[in-house]
């Protein structure tokens, strides 16, 4: 039976190290051509990502660039004032907030 794949599918794809191989991919995993152009090996993590991956999961859009730079920045005062760095949707949320 084919699974379908959903939007996070091709950010999992390039996570894997298999952005930019020539092979395509539809709705499910039944429709991706190009795999007779992937090594042994790339088969085999194609194989990975699709058996870990979630349809349902919601793709989320990066952060704009000026927030990764500002995230950045406080994350490096806060290990020069030896306090533990926040994730990015912490950050993201307390810069929401106003609360940084």
């Amino acid at each position: 039976m084919a699974k379908q794949l959903g939007p996070t599918f091709s950010d999992e794809i390039i996570a894997a190290g298999l952005g930019g191989l020539p092979f395509a991919w539809g709705s499910t995993d039944d429709d991706i051509t190009g795999r007779d152009a992937l090594t042994d090996t790339q088969n085999t993590t194609l194989d990975g990502v699709i058996a870990a991956h979630d349809p349902t999961k919601p793709y989320v859009p990066p952060p704009p660039p000026e927030n990764v730079a500002l995230f950045n920045h406080e994350n490096r005062l806060r290990s020069m004032e030896g306090v533990p760095p926040l994730t990015l949707g912490d950050f993201l949320t307390k810069m929401k907030a106003g609360t940084l």
